[in-house]
């Protein structure tokens, strides 16, 4: 008797420690400020971001449930959670709007309201904030610098173009070899880069033509020579890729040609890499895999600088629009260090067990 009334409290313990914090559904109709009432328990996912305008700091962690906290106050302002997981998302070049990605291969659109006056996150078009069309999970979402685009790379091995505006669903560029893991416009909005198996294929924005491939499969000798992840310089010319064994690769844009590998010794070296961004000034390449790379874009001979705190696992970062900082997320806690420095700079922003 004793022993299974201890086996059913274990049984209990166990459930109880792994059941996630259920958030609030109501999506307030006003834009009044709304405190979370709950923050999600777990680890975050790989995704962080900063709204354009710096007033927001966005993360999605393990349970697909968007958290956002008030950048100047470190507070968490509403949460919602959507039936569907949400697996990427981005912000709008105005910072109005977040589109999120899910696993359901759906696209929904959220109004995040008058940042001035608070964030009260609700949907932005009901049932028109929806957007379909992909087949499976959507990995990657971007919105072109200039506003009027948006695009979503999916499990289905396509990319889907929206107007940024409307939600009408523009074209759809597919021949991407398996899945597509990222997106991102050119600073022009001009080109479309897509990482997948084998390589990086771009794509122009106006024509839905394929204008370059940056190959992979002659360089990285493997079954699956995928890229995970990658960003454009901001003057366009260049870009950056993180892959499955690893190595960072700069790439220029125009001619489709590798022009080098970022040093990353024994000691250094991450496999796979799955988060590589140019800081805004396009001085500083970061990468994440653990812990967070940050190397010199005119000297990439050089080790990195690398960015820890207490041990801390880190699988994604953001830097901060005007590149003084970068955020990254912890297994519960973000993050964040002057990017010059590297100074860390404790934060109250924590996502507890």
């Amino acid at each position: 008797m004793q022993y299974r009334f201890s086996l059913t409290l274990l049984t209990l313990w166990i459930a109880l420690i792994s059941t996630p914090i259920i958030l609030a559904q109501t999506i307030p109709k006003g834009h009044q400020p709304v405190k979370a009432k709950f923050q999600p328990r777990g680890r975050f996912g790989t995704n962080i971001k900063y709204s354009p305008n710096g007033k927001i700091l966005a993360t999605v962690n393990r349970f697909g449930y968007i958290v956002l906290y008030a950048v100047e106050s470190e507070e968490p302002l509403e949460n919602f959670a959507n039936p569907k997981w949400v697996r990427a998302f981005a912000f709008r070049p105005d910072s109005k709007v977040l589109a999120t990605g899910h696993i359901d291969g759906t696209v929904r659109l959220w109004d995040t309201g008058d940042i001035n006056q608070g964030i009260g996150l609700r949907d932005r078009l009901g049932e028109a904030g929806i957007l379909s069309g992909h087949k499976e999970m959507v990995n990657s979402i971007s919105y072109s610098p200039d506003g009027k685009w948006m695009v979503s790379g999916s499990l289905d091995k396509t990319v889907r173009l929206w107007d940024a505006n409307s939600g009408k669903h523009e074209r759809t560029l597919s021949g991407h070899r398996r899945a597509v893991y990222s997106v991102a416009f050119s600073a022009d909005s001009k080109i479309i880069a897509v990482a997948c198996w084998g390589g990086v294929f771009l794509w122009d924005t106006h024509t839905g033509q394929r204008i370059q491939t940056l190959d992979l499969r002659p360089i990285v000798k493997a079954e699956t020579p995928t890229v995970y992840t990658l960003d454009f310089s901001p003057d366009g010319d260049t870009i950056v890729t993180g892959s499955s064994d690893g190595a960072v690769y700069l790439w220029d844009v125009d001619t489709g040609q590798r022009l080098r590998m970022i040093n990353q010794n024994e000691k250094v070296r991450v496999v796979p890499l799955y988060t590589v961004a140019f800081s805004p000034d396009g001085n500083t390449i970061a990468g994440a895999s653990g812990h967070i790379y940050l190397w010199d874009v005119n000297n990439t001979e050089q080790e990195p600088r690398i960015l820890t705190a207490q041990n801390r696992f880190h699988s994604g970062f953001a830097f901060s629009p005007n590149g003084n900082k970068i955020a990254g997320i912890g297994y519960s806690e973000i993050n964040m260090w002057e990017t010059n420095t590297g100074k860390r700079i404790f934060t109250n922003m924590f996502v507890g067990f």
